[in-house]
């Protein structure tokens, strides 16, 4: 069973993309290091990323509990097709354009209704995808 903490806390000290801009290929770094002063219950960190033809795609990590202190969360980007082989046709590049990512901590699910759920911090950030 998960330990459950309902006088939990997170708050994101640093939520940006690294670099700003840069050309297809690139790998974006996103910081979404936090604190926490009371420690944290089993939760998530959910992902949200907005292309810029308006799509989106959504992803979640599971987050253990923690004790209070800072921690480091860094998530790599790569905007190249994982699968991309050149030599038979076209690889699906990620479009040009801004890339808006939001991101919610959570204790327990997030956008969940559930005792033991609550939504920690949110961040927002972007980054641009040149040719």
């Amino acid at each position: 069973m998960c330990p459950i903490n309902d006088h939990g806390d997170a708050k994101f000290t640093n939520f940006h993309v690294s670099p700003t801009t840069g050309p297809r290929k690139t790998k974006f770094i996103l910081d979404c290091s936090f604190v926490t002063k009371n420690g944290t219950g089993t939760g998530m960190l959910t992902l949200t990323l907005i292309y810029p033809n308006k799509q989106s795609a959504a992803t979640d990590f599971l987050l253990e509990a923690q004790k209070p202190g800072s921690y480091i969360e860094r998530i790599p980007i790569d905007v190249i097709e994982p699968n991309c082989d050149p030599s038979r046709g076209l690889c699906d590049d990620w479009p040009v354009g801004t890339y808006n990512v939001t991101a919610e901590i959570c204790n327990g699910e997030c956008g969940s209704h559930h005792p033991h759920s609550a939504t920690y911090d949110m961040g927002k950030a972007s980054f641009t995808v040149t040719k």
